[in-house]
């Protein structure tokens, strides 16, 4: 439901700021980047509290009072996903190659 209203808000913030309504300047490619930024920090935000302030996750936030991340267990799974993150980022980067 988060991203549902997300994108309304952004579809909106598209109008306002790309064609200058509602008395915001005209600002075009600038203001769907503006638009779309703002609409995302704003998605963020309502997840986060969400997540912290909803009776349903109250399960889940037991393991951010546990205490603090020790350095091995933070190796681990770093190491663990460094290999994901390599072989998306070479992904992404073929299909940048070849699309230009």
């Amino acid at each position: 439901m988060d991203s549902v209203a997300g994108n309304v808000m952004n579809i909106f913030g598209n109008w306002i700021l790309i064609y200058g309504h509602l008395g915001f300047p005209e600002l075009g490619l600038i203001g769907a980047g503006l638009s779309t930024m703002i609409s995302r920090i704003v998605m963020a935000i309502v997840m986060v509290g969400i997540f912290f302030f909803s009776k349903k996750y109250r399960e889940y936030k037991k393991g951010w009072s546990m205490g603090s991340v020790q350095y091995t267990d933070f190796k681990k799974i770093t190491r663990s996903w460094y290999s994901f993150g390599t072989t998306n980022g070479y992904g992404n980067g073929c299909l940048l190659v070849f699309q230009v």
